[in-house]
């Protein structure tokens, strides 16, 4: 049984704020649990970047590209260390291993790495709110999670990168 996550990750009434939710709910996915009502923040700073530049850039941009406008380069120089502390931990490309989220006590330096993913969300989606409106951003968002379930190549890579709305 999945309990209350999987109804508050399912339900329509709950918004759920993330960046790039796709490989998040295809893993959600994989555990019988369809992520529902989903703002995409990068869909938001995208939008935004396109909207600045007045045309429609092929790419998309990453969460670092988005922190790295909305903080002062003080603090986006300690999310980087706290980012790359975390890397050296879990991701095998660095000398790590994914096994190392499954440890009891959770390290420390990945707790902070999880906190800097998800700690300037809401700030992002308030301070760039009138780059798009909120239905829209919903509905893109949630195209191209159906997109990911349906799609038999993993939710990450090159192919993920170009801009897919």
């Amino acid at each position: 049984s999945h309990g209350r996550l999987k109804e508050l990750l399912e339900s329509t009434e709950v918004m759920k704020v993330g960046y790039d939710g796709r490989a998040d709910s295809d893993a959600l996915n994989v555990l019988g649990v369809r992520m529902r009502h989903f703002f995409d923040i990068q869909v938001l700073y995208c939008t935004l970047r396109d909207k600045r530049a007045g045309r429609k850039d092929r790419y998309l941009k990453g969460l670092m590209w988005a922190l790295d406008e909305l903080l002062p380069p003080s603090e986006a120089a300690v999310l980087k260390a706290i980012k790359e502390e975390g890397n050296k931990l879990f991701a095998p490309e660095r000398g790590g291993s994914y096994d190392v989220w499954l440890r009891r006590p959770l390290p420390h330096a990945l707790i902070r790495y999880a906190v800097a993913d998800v700690q300037y969300l809401h700030r992002m989606r308030m301070e760039w709110a009138h780059a798009a409106e909120e239905s829209l951003v919903l509905q893109i968002a949630t195209s191209r999670i159906e997109q990911t379930l349906n799609d038999p190549e993993p939710a990450k890579g090159r192919k993920k990168a170009i801009k897919d709305w």
